[in-house]
């Protein structure tokens, strides 16, 4: 029921979409929204349906509830903006670290040069992958990262509303690990260096 997955869900989709084939994205895009309406008349996914309006519309109290997280988190990062408030408690009793949302938690604990760092990261790796899924030759390491582009883009959506990626050691890991992936794939498909000629050659043996 997590609405944020859900929206994450999508926007990987998208990605994937708009890379292999848009006519089909335009078609996948009709018929959700055909499943989205006959699951709103259907008892047992009408519940579903209903809670995802309810959110878009902050008419739930768990939305309600998270827009009050997101604001006491803006009153932390403008009383610590630069390195935030560190992996501890907060010294302010009026105040305290944690938010449903990745880029308010991290601003929160490492400050918005953390943020920073992170979201350009991001972005820059996003846009690498960008350019080499464009250049690369049909093989299997272009799909490799497509989908690490795709899951990543995924996981900045999802991180609008959750904070899983920075407080869940797994998913920590699991973000960091696509993204190396995705770098790999990029560097193994330019045959970058001397280990990029060797691993090619290893790839390339029966």
């Amino acid at each position: 029921v997590s609405r944020g997955s859900m929206l994450a869900l999508a926007a990987g989709l998208a990605v994937v979409g708009l890379a292999r084939d848009r006519r089909l994205l335009a078609a996948t895009v009709v018929a959700g929204v055909a499943l989205l309406a006959a699951a709103r008349a259907v008892p047992w996914t009408s519940a579903y349906v209903a809670n995802l309006i309810d959110g878009f519309l902050a008419q739930d109290r768990s939305t309600q509830m998270r827009l009050g997280e997101y604001k006491d988190a803006l009153r932390l990062i403008a009383r610590y903006p630069l390195l935030g408030v560190g992996f501890g408690g907060v010294r302010d009793i009026d105040l305290y670290r944690g938010v449903s949302s990745l880029y308010l938690i991290v601003a929160e604990t490492v400050g918005l040069v953390g943020l920073g760092a992170l979201l350009s990261f991001m972005t820059a790796a996003a846009g690498r992958w960008g350019l080499a899924w464009r250049a690369m030759p049909p093989d299997g390491r272009r799909a490799v990262v497509l989908g690490c582009l795709a899951a990543v883009v995924a996981a900045a959506v999802g991180g609008v509303f959750d904070h899983y990626f920075f407080t869940y050691p797994h998913a920590f890991a699991l973000l960091w690990l696509i993204l190396g992936i995705g770098m790999g794939a990029v560097r193994l498909g330019a045959g970058e260096g001397d280990g990029g000629v060797e691993a090619e050659a290893v790839a390339d043996r029966p």
